[in-house]
């Protein structure tokens, strides 16, 4: 037989929840089996078109169809674990997403027209922004300017 036999086959951890592994060797390990579940069917095919004289009986057909059943049937358990795990991962990634954007989009929001109520009866402690008394400010700061040119001008 050309396929590979039992004692070579690996072993297919279901658990998705193990830390031990990464995703990434997860996806391999499931990558390993969908080749062996390809390389069990290509010998299958061989076989049968070179002819079933090749095959000693009806029972190593069937033995290897069994087998091939049982690989697919886990491939599938797997595919369907990962499937969900995927899922779960971008609703949780859109879920984080939406505890950072939320809480910025309310600040900018409703933020400025609560920093001026908090900050408003200092503004009038400080005659800050009241229209006159900065004018007055202005007018004196503009009439020293003035004065400093006007005695620059006359020496």
């Amino acid at each position: 037989m050309n396929g590979v036999s039992n004692s070579k086959r690996q072993k297919v951890n279901l658990n998705l929840s193990d830390q031990t592994k990464s995703f990434q060797e997860r996806i391999d390990e499931v990558r390993s089996l969908v080749e062996e579940n390809l390389r069990y069917t290509k010998v299958l095919r061989q076989e049968k078109i070179e002819g079933s004289a090749e095959l000693k009986s009806q029972q190593e057909l069937q033995k290897l169809l069994q087998e091939n059943l049982k690989v697919s049937q886990e491939l599938y358990e797997m595919t369907k674990k990962i499937k969900h795990w995927v899922a779960w991962q971008r609703v949780w990634g859109v879920f984080k997403i939406l505890i950072i954007l939320v809480p910025l989009a309310i600040g900018i929001i409703y933020g400025p027209a609560l920093i001026r109520e908090a900050f408003a009866p200092y503004g009038e402690l400080l005659n800050i922004g009241s229209g006159p008394a900065n004018q007055n400010l202005l007018q004196q700061i503009q009439s020293l300017t003035n004065a400093e040119k006007n005695g620059n001008e006359s020496r």
